[in-house]
């Protein structure tokens, strides 16, 4: 499987896991959330496109920070409107 078609199945699974935690189905969306962070670090490691590494890296780590507080709707907003756009460029 070509770079690009792994990113689009990740790029997938981040839009099922908004769509979760905008259902507030929070546990199941974590569970998706961990296996989605796994590749995107893989991603960025094998992918030859430009992908700012350290934009990507500050969303994730604003995610994570929402995660924490269980913002859950300020998670599935930086997913959505922040993290898939910049790994779709």
């Amino acid at each position: 499987m070509e770079g690009g078609e792994k990113l689009k199945g990740t790029l997938d699974e981040l839009h099922e896991i908004t769509n979760k935690l905008y259902r507030i189905e929070t546990h199941q969306a974590m569970q998706k959330w961990k296996s989605a962070f796994e590749k995107i670090y893989i991603h960025m490691e094998e992918y030859d496109r430009d992908i700012n590494k350290s934009d990507v890296l500050e969303i994730i780590r604003l995610i994570v920070f929402a995660m924490e507080n269980k913002d859950y709707i300020l998670m599935a907003d930086l997913i959505r409107y922040e993290l898939i756009p910049l790994l779709s460029n």
